[in-house]
């Protein structure tokens, strides 16, 4: 559906004040905590729905022997003004045939429900990938919220006096657009009548729309420079050119939670993802120790509800097998839904 002329006009205008406003020295220099976990060096998403392929295996001493390797596929769809649902399938061979096809699991508004979510864990994982696939720190943002210390949203960050001024002059550029005549007289909040006034306006123009966060620093380790995000009770560790996440690491009253991310690599030719994540968590001295491969990222396009349908059809495969006392218990990840 094509936009309507208003709304280009409108998308044009809000171009017009980001390169005003946001194109000044320092703008993105300095990262903001929550801009750190928008892979924000990953092409925008355009489709409205990806499919990632993982593989979980136990790993390390926290490993119980009962557990074995499954295979899982996430399949995410957005509906509405930015609601994100999703499906996951378990299998039970790398194949991920509709054979193997074990379980579903539905997730509907996945963000409020982790909002929710008792397990952090669990918040933390769900929380990463949306970060890694969809170049959204929402999940992120409010799972430190909720786990670190102290971690600063965009909005507890925001200069006011830069961002009224931004909104003067939004309003300014859409009255003169809508009535031409009162360019000649309405005052430019950006070029007002005394002097005073255009100082401090100039002054607002060199300062940052967010206030830069004590929390975030470049720091050097073994000859190469890191950005490091500090959470009191933890830190977050990035690449310094892309903003690759490399690490996290929170210690909860008597829990430790720490994810780890490997190497990233070109998925689908455009979006880049880590091969591999370490999950690691532990309450008093006990806990799971998780080694997650991400096998493959598909994007596409959901056109008149082709997922749904699919979800459907492997619902009625489900359905139809015998249910024996022989089929295995499925192990349980406390990560996963």
């Amino acid at each position: 559906m094509k936009a309507s002329k208003a709304h280009q006009g409108m998308k044009l205008l809000f171009l017009f004040i980001l390169g005003v406003f946001f194109s000044g020295p320092g703008q993105a220099a300095w990262p903001l905590p929550e801009g750190l976990f928008r892979n924000a060096s990953n092409a925008d998403m355009t489709a409205n729905a990806a499919i990632v392929a993982f593989s979980v295996r136990p790993d390390d001493q926290f490993a119980s022997t009962s557990e074995a390797s499954a295979y899982y596929k996430l399949i995410f769809t957005i509906s509405g003004k930015d609601t994100l649902n999703v499906w996951q399938l378990r299998y039970s061979g790398p194949a991920m045939t509709d054979a193997q096809l074990e379980q579903i699991w539905t997730g509907q508004n996945l963000l409020r429900k982790l909002r929710n979510d008792s397990r952090p864990e669990r918040d933390l994982f769900y929380s990463m990938l949306i970060s890694l696939v969809w170049n959204d720190s929402r999940a992120m943002a409010s799972f430190l919220k909720r786990y670190a210390k102290h971690f600063e949203t965009n909005k507890e960050l925001i200069n006011p006096a830069k961002a009224k001024l931004v909104e003067s002059y939004k309003h300014y550029l859409q009255a003169i657009k809508q009535n031409k005549e009162l360019k000649n007289e309405l005052d430019s909040p950006l070029n007002l009548k005394t002097a005073e006034d255009r100082s401090l306006v100039q002054e607002l123009m060199t300062q940052g729309v967010y206030n830069r966060s004590r929390y975030v620093a470049l720091q050097q380790k073994n000859g190469d420079f890191f950005w490091k995000l500090d959470l009191d009770n933890g830190e977050a560790w990035f690449t310094n050119e892309e903003k690759h996440f490399i690490s996290l690491q929170l210690s909860m009253n008597r829990a430790i939670l720490a994810m780890q991310a490997g190497n990233y690599l070109l998925f689908d030719g455009i979006h880049e993802l880590p091969k591999d994540l370490g999950l690691k968590y532990a309450q008093d001295g006990t806990g799971a120790d998780y080694r997650i491969r991400l096998l493959s990222l598909e994007t596409s396009a959901n056109k008149n509800n082709r997922l749904e349908k699919l979800i459907e059809g492997y619902r009625k495969i489900l359905a139809t097998r015998p249910n024996t006392e022989a089929r295995p218990t499925l192990a349980a990840f406390s990560f996963l839904y």
